[in-house]
């Protein structure tokens, strides 16, 4: 079997799908071609949760571009024009989590929806 081949069939196996030799074939003739379908049963809570990851998967990411290449910036800007004498490193602490808790709400990212 070659690795291609084995891969498709790890895959499908980890989804908890079987696949058929016709699908295989299917999929390695058209692989240039190839789409997923992420199919959802939105009674189920565990699938509804799973769902609501999946259409909240850019705004999550936009979420962690702003954190990873903002943030530091946002906050050395809040602190450099103000007196900081009477600051300690909780104060840095807050701030850093104002400012998650801000652009989460921002890019409209409620963790409770999300994680169970």
């Amino acid at each position: 079997m070659d690795k291609k081949r084995e891969e498709i069939i790890k895959y499908h196996f980890s989804m908890g799908q079987e696949i058929s030799d016709v699908e295989l074939n299917e999929i390695l003739k058209n692989k240039k071609n190839m789409k997923a379908k992420l199919v959802y049963d939105l009674n189920d809570p565990d699938d509804r949760m799973a769902h609501m990851r999946a259409v909240k998967s850019l705004d999550m990411a936009s979420a962690l571009f702003e954190i990873t290449r903002n943030l530091k910036k946002l906050i050395e800007h809040r602190f450099e024009n103000t007196d900081n004498t009477n600051n300690d490193v909780f104060d840095g602490i807050n701030a850093v989590f104002d400012e998650i808790y801000d652009i989460l709400e921002d890019n409209n990212i409620n963790i409770d929806e999300l994680i169970d």
